[in-house]
């Protein structure tokens, strides 16, 4: 997935990039780059999504479910890519559950517009002009009340 990430870096500028890793990886692979990375575990993200914007942000992910959290808890649409397609080898035990897989589905139907699931890398930037034009046309910029 490292691998991955620097695609996106490289498309997008290491200025435009914040890395959450897991709290659970010890190892931050992102160390001799100059992408920022998100280390503190003590607040979770539950927290970060209330305290920051994301409409004007796209949240990539191999398999994990947080990058919905604006959406679901807050009502606020949120851009996201799943790469799980792309990793070679083994996916997460969470990615293989029957019922995760229909979570995504449903959510997909549900909010076409704001999850991609690229098949291949080159995906990826289709992606992402897909959400910066869907940005641009619908200006997606919503504020708290």
């Amino acid at each position: 997935d490292f691998e991955l990430a620097m695609q996106i870096v490289n498309r997008v500028g290491e200025e435009n990039v914040l890395v959450k890793r897991h709290p659970r990886l010890t190892n931050n692979r992102f160390a001799n780059s100059k992408v920022s990375v998100n280390s503190n575990f003590s607040i979770p993200w539950e927290v970060i999504v209330l305290n920051n914007e994301f409409s004007d942000k796209i949240l990539f992910t191999i398999t994990s479910g947080a990058v919905l959290t604006p959406r679901l808890v807050f009502d606020e649409p949120v851009f996201s890519v799943y790469m799980r397609d792309l990793l070679k080898g083994n996916l997460s035990a969470m990615y293989k559950k029957k019922e995760f897989r229909q979570f995504v589905g449903n959510y997909r139907k549900k909010y076409p517009n704001e999850i991609f699931i690229p098949k291949t890398e080159k995906g990826i930037n289709f992606c992402v002009d897909a959400i910066l034009k869907e940005m641009q046309i619908h200006e997606w910029k919503f504020k708290r009340t």
